[in-house]
């Protein structure tokens, strides 16, 4: 079966259930329990059809990564990602330390997709961190890795949460009003898995802050 078609597919039935969900919503009486009832019913399908798009995304991306992949310099990735969230570390008055190795860190790799998993580590420090704190990003070679370290002492993950820091679970997510952590650090570590690599999430627990390790191999 064909992706599109796979997609298709798996999008139908809860665009079915929200449009159901819609008409029920519209008659006037509705109880306010029903309501409520429903409005959860809607956030499931939802993020099942948010899951689904990120794993047709997740396919594409893969194919181009691979084309793309040549060997870099993750010195200058690192770089990148810092200076692209530099505003709105500075915005928020935080402030944000990079420590790199001061020796080659040549890996095969996408330069494109790799710094959008930086960017994306360091925006979600920068969101999860309280005004005026601190955000390190420094990077090491350890054997034949380079091993990159995002840490933050913003609000953390919960200890029963952090086993699936790094999946979807769509019932993680519900009732808050910010899914996209979850979402996005899937893709970060699909990328990270398509260079070969490893991504670990460690927390102490709820308002202890958070560290994201990424290992990739050198070329």
């Amino acid at each position: 079966m064909e992706p599109l078609t796979v997609v298709a597919h798996e999008i139908r039935n809860p665009l079915a259930a929200i449009r159901n969900a819609l008409n029920i919503l519209a008659v006037a009486e509705t109880p306010p329990h029903r309501v409520e009832q429903v409005r959860l019913m809607i956030e499931r399908q939802l993020m099942h059809i948010t899951r689904v798009v990120d794993l047709l995304v997740s396919s594409s991306q893969s194919q181009a990564i691979e084309r793309r992949r040549k060997c870099i310099d993750l010195s200058s990735v690192l770089r990148l990602a810092a200076e692209a969230c530099g505003p709105k570390i500075r915005a928020r008055h935080q402030k944000l330390t990079v420590t790199l190795a001061d020796v080659p860190m040549s890996v095969k790799g996408d330069t494109t997709s790799l710094t959008q998993v930086f960017v994306n580590l360091l925006d979600n420090a920068a969101k999860f961190s309280r005004e005026g704190e601190e955000i390190e990003l420094s990077s090491t070679v350890i054997d034949r890795d380079v091993v990159v370290r995002v840490q933050d002492s913003g609000v953390g993950i919960a200890e029963g949460r952090l086993p699936d820091a790094l999946s979807i679970r769509p019932q993680d997510f519900e009732g808050q009003q910010d899914g996209g952590l979850g979402i996005g650090l899937v893709l970060v570590r699909r990328i990270v898995e398509l260079h070969g690599g490893t991504i670990e999430a460690f927390s102490a627990g709820e308002a202890q802050g958070s560290t994201f390790i990424v290992r990739i191999p050198l070329s």
